[in-house]
């Protein structure tokens, strides 16, 4: 059975990117347990594996040589001298524009329905939210009241209230409106 190793079948690329993690036992149970899936699944990738922890474990067998304190201390000012002259941060602007990159590539594909589904119902409810512009009303113009017969009300509380500061101005102008439409008064109705 032969397999080429550059064979990419769905999933094959980010299964690879795991395999660092997997030999090294560094993966969440998740990870590991979708990478187990693809590789059961895979044989190429199933294969690049079995390499991989091969050669893992053949480097492990070596003997470890240690290095002298002249080498690691040039190995440290060269890489204190790469890091001040490389920009420590990424700009504010390169991160935003990454974000949607980084979000959708950490976003399952499984999950792609319900995150369209929760957009879609989100849009409604900010349609049903929306005040309605309907045409406006155009109110109905009343012909104007005649000026006299609005101050005439108005001179006879004046009226009575100069008359006699200590009465009633809304009593007396009861008994006038009663006088002034022909209806009996409280003297009359006394007499009878």
């Amino acid at each position: 059975m032969s397999t080429r190793l550059n064979e990419n079948g769905p999933g094959c690329g980010p299964a690879r990117e795991l395999l660092n993690g997997f030999l090294d036992n560094r993966l969440s149970a998740r990870q590991t347990w979708v990478l187990e899936k693809h590789l059961a699944d895979c044989p190429a990738c199933a294969q690049l594996a079995r390499q991989m922890e091969q050669t893992v474990s053949l480097l492990r067998q070596l003997d470890r040589r240690d290095t002298s304190d002249f080498f690691m201390a040039n190995l440290h000012a060269r890489l204190d001298a790469e890091e001040a002259a490389s920009p420590a941060r990424r700009s504010p602007i390169a991160a935003i524009r990454e974000w949607p990159t980084l979000f959708l590539e950490t976003l399952d594909a499984r999950r792609w329905p319900a995150v369209g589904l929760g957009l879609a119902l989100t849009a409604l409810v900010a349609l049903l939210l929306m005040p309605q512009q309907g045409p406006v009303p155009v109110p109905e113009t009343q012909p104007a009241a005649p000026q006299a017969s609005i101050n005439q009300p108005l001179r006879r509380n004046v009226a009575l209230s100069a008359a006699n500061p200590l009465d009633d101005p809304a009593a007396a102008n009861l008994l006038a409106n009663v006088g002034e439409s022909g209806g009996a008064t409280d003297a009359e109705q006394t007499q009878d």
